[in-house]
């Protein structure tokens, strides 16, 4: 606008249609006797349009007083509508088979906007400062319509099956920030602020409703010396109230679902520690992350062992920690005006934890994973190199409750070996190629080598433009493989995507040209 005011308005549109078709069968059993089968199809029709726009203004008052002003608004309208039919039999039940045609409309509506509003001072000497506050808003929920025909009796409304609610949540917040510099390449940013939260919940097919308001302090602070950054925050987030059911739900002969709702706000901690070294000879990064939750989320269970049917409920758990540590190295080094060298380490370590309770038994799951990488690179005259890479993952369960048999303790590891090529252009031509075996699951308890072979060959033309000849996956062998466990199931899901497949395109770079005044 002129030298002392800026304004930003950014909208954006987003319209979507999509359909889907599924097929899938189900069977369930002991060593001793078959318990349910199953039979599903489905067809889906979704779509969603989507609004949001961000706006910021700002305006330089004096040199040493800045005011803004800060809106985010999000408006969205999801719809769905799926038909599905069910054939099931459960061997055990007096009548034991059965039939279920479902038809299932959900529209939701959700909207957020967040205002901000903050004032900077800079007319201290190495002490800046901001205050603000802030009001955001949210409102989702979704409203469903069932009809439902069993064992082609008729079609009828279920409505004692819709889990139709409404969520909205304000939140006012006000606070104080300071920038502090003390002295050469010392950073220490710092504040506080406090925050009220009122949620209301409206459970619309039971015609019940509930209004909270709870006040919280958030403080923060972040210190950067050289190349060390440490920093801790607290954070509010609101309930999840995704986990939302507000009727139990009996429509599915397999599984039953039992209410839950009226969750509550999550208080988050989170602590930070970085070191970055960047040298032309050496790179070194270290970074660590802990993240605590006063409250999770959980899932109960309940399987009746005689016929396979199974009974689940969400609900809020107790505490969660979770933890992150990655190690970066990379040294160079030359031997002779030709040759390069350089060999790198990547290192990272989680935790992740998760509650389950399985026949009224509670158990706190803790997810640890490893992951190992090590790379070696040799390059001649920049024309031709070499890299030969090796990588190590690890991950194991580790439950709480022990010598028990729902809740059993496993671990999986996967090895991958692998190079890549590259030809720089030599005599107009150029090659681009990397290889890898890769050994690991091929379903629960099997295992098996993969070849992942991509290769790309260019040529260059006179005017620097390039005609490139790409094969990706060309031994015909790459599969998403994905292993894990989550309260007393151990899964594993094999997908096909798409392999094997070729690309032939032309490349042109245009030239910039810069000019001088």
């Amino acid at each position: 606008m002129d030298t002392t005011a800026y304004f930003e308005f950014i909208p954006k549109i987003s319209i979507t249609n999509n359909d889907g078709h599924s097929d899938s069968w189900m069977r369930t059993y002991t060593k001793e006797n078959s318990l349910n089968y199953s039979i599903n199809n489905n067809k889906t029709e979704r779509s969603n349009f989507n609004y949001d726009h961000g706006f910021y203004i700002e305006k330089l008052l004096h040199k040493n007083h800045i005011i803004s002003l800060r809106n985010n608004i999000n408006i969205r309208n999801d719809k769905e509508e799926e038909n599905g039919n069910q054939w099931t039999q459960i061997f055990q039940n007096p009548v034991p088979s059965s039939s279920l045609f479902e038809n299932k409309r959900k529209n939701e509506k959700s909207n957020s906007t967040n205002t901000f509003l903050g004032y900077n001072n800079k007319s201290i000497e190495k002490l800046n400062f901001d205050f603000y506050i802030s009001f955001n808003t949210i409102e989702q929920g979704p409203q469903e319509s069932i009809y439902y025909d069993r064992d082609s009796t008729g079609i009828v409304h279920g409505e004692q099956f819709e889990n139709s609610y409404r969520f909205k949540s304000e939140e006012y917040i006000s606070g104080i920030k300071f920038f502090w510099k003390p002295v050469k390449k010392l950073f220490v940013n710092f504040g506080t602020a406090y925050a009220i939260k009122d949620n209301h919940f409206n459970l619309l097919k039971i015609n019940e409703r509930k209004s909270t308001s709870n006040g919280y302090w958030l403080p923060n602070i972040n210190i950067r010396f050289h190349d060390f950054d440490v920093s801790w925050s607290k954070d509010l987030e609101s309930p999840a109230t995704y986990r939302t059911q507000v009727v139990t739900d009996t429509l599915n002969p397999l599984i039953t679902r039992l209410p839950s709702f009226f969750y509550e706000n999550i208080l988050r901690q989170n602590a930070r520690f970085s070191f970055n070294k960047y040298k032309q000879k050496y790179q070194v990064g270290i970074h660590i992350n802990i993240n605590y939750k006063d409250k999770s989320e959980g899932y109960k269970s309940w399987r009746d062992v005689s016929n396979g049917h199974y009974t689940v409920q969400s609900f809020q758990a107790r505490s969660t920690s979770n933890q992150s540590f990655y190690l970066y190295g990379r040294y160079n080094f030359k031997s002779g005006k030709d040759w390069t060298f350089y060999i790198s380490q990547n290192t990272s370590l989680y935790t992740y934890q998760q509650y389950a309770s399985i026949n009224n038994v509670d158990n706190k799951l803790t997810n640890l994973g490893i992951n190992l990488t090590q790379e070696f690179s040799i390059t001649w005259k920049n024309l031709i190199g070499f890299t030969p890479k090796y990588t190590y993952s690890w991950n194991k369960s580790m439950n709480s409750v022990k010598n028990n048999p729902d809740f059993l303790e496993n671990a999986y590891e996967t090895h991958k070996i692998g190079a890549g090529l590259n030809i720089n252009p030599l005599k107009g031509f150029s090659l681009e190629t990397s290889y890898s075996l890769e050994n690991r699951a091929s379903g629960l308890n099997e295992r098996e080598n993969y070849h992942i072979l991509n290769s790309s060959f260019y040529y260059t033309l006179k005017n620097n433009s390039q005609i490139k000849l790409t094969g990706f996956d060309i031994l015909n062998q790459n599969r998403q493989n994905y292993w894990g466990n989550s309260g007393n199931t151990t899964y594993f899901q094999n997908t096909i995507t798409l392999r094997q497949y070729f690309l032939l395109g032309y490349i042109y770079k245009f030239k910039v040209t810069k000019l001088k005044n």
